[in-house]
């Protein structure tokens, strides 16, 4: 019981920034039930873990089992992805937040990440899959390129 009383705390505290998002949840894919966005654009597709819908503005929110001090950049990369593709469903994307196990930091959409995620895109789809950037195989069985992976530890 106090265990899962201290991770509650812990959750609470880690939501503190985007836990004050007065909105509306339009898209929770922390079940894993949500379909996939997609960008006919720019050929990305990804599942934010949560969008909000404040007035005309749309906010993911990103959550990590991870501690950090400052945000990794792959993650920022990826938020970046999901601004791509939430802007091209849903409608305008001024920033989103990385939610970390310790920390919350919000991150602004602007055209520098923009171009930053549009290049690694072109970078993946060059060397036909990403290389991998870790030993963990639960990582590779979530990911969608494992089958043609040479890399893939599972």
């Amino acid at each position: 019981m106090i265990i899962f009383i201290l991770i509650k705390i812990k959750l609470r505290n880690s939501l503190k920034k985007s836990g004050s998002l007065k909105g509306e949840i339009i898209y929770d894919d922390l079940s894993g039930r949500e379909k996939p966005l997609l960008s006919r654009e720019f050929m990305l597709t990804g599942k934010p873990d949560r969008i909000m819908r404040v007035k005309d503005r749309f906010i993911p929110i990103e959550y990590k089992s991870s501690s950090h001090d400052s945000p990794e950049k792959g993650h920022i990369l990826q938020l970046g992805a999901y601004f791509i593709l939430i802007e091209e469903n849903y409608g305008n994307v001024p920033f989103g937040y990385l939610e970390y196990r310790n920390r919350s930091f919000r991150i602004k959409n602007d055209d520098n990440l923009k171009r930053a995620v549009i290049e690694k895109a072109m970078e993946v789809r060059d060397n036909n899959y990403p290389h991998r950037n870790h030993n963990n195989p639960r990582k590779c069985a979530k990911c969608p390129f494992r089958e043609v992976c040479e890399a893939s530890l599972v």
